[in-house]
């Protein structure tokens, strides 16, 4: 990564800073969520963490985190967010409850969703984990890599 490292400062320098600005200097993603932007060039998988932000009367959406991947997915770089386990051990255990989830993993890196809705996390292999729940019980948990997620899309 050393060849890197004016890149990772840049994007260091971009933090707390507004999605609308980010992806205009860096360009459309392969995938995006409302939380996460997922790109992937040069041989590294990039994931940009957006948060919603209240500021004054009007919600942004800030980065908050960042993390390179490398192309086989070996975690290289992070900051900003905290990554789950590996997404095998993230699905094998399987919580029964919303509660179970949190106490487990903690906060979701992102939620949407209405009648079933689903918690969002990027884990520590680069997989994006879903968790699926309705009143307050697991409904399913699933986890694509981020090649996978970049096909789909």
């Amino acid at each position: 990564m050393t060849g890197n490292n004016s890149m990772l400062e840049s994007f260091k320098m971009m933090l707390d800073t507004d999605k609308g600005f980010v992806i205009s200097q860096i360009g459309r993603p392969s995938v995006s969520f409302p939380s996460f932007s997922i790109y992937h060039r040069n041989g590294l998988w990039m994931v940009l963490y957006f948060q919603e932000t209240r500021i004054e009367n009007t919600l942004h959406s800030l980065l908050k985190g960042i993390t390179f991947f490398d192309e086989s997915l070996k975690l290289l770089w992070t900051s900003g967010i905290k990554l789950i386990p590996a997404s095998s051990s993230a699905t094998s255990s399987v919580p029964s409850t919303i509660n179970e989830v949190l106490e487990l993993f903690g906060a979701p890196h992102a939620t949407f969703g209405a009648s079933i809705a689903t918690l969002q996390y990027l884990s520590e292999d680069g997989s994006v984990v879903f968790v699926k729940y309705s009143e307050d019980k697991i409904v399913d948990i699933s986890s694509v890599s981020l090649p996978e997620l970049a096909k789909l899309c």
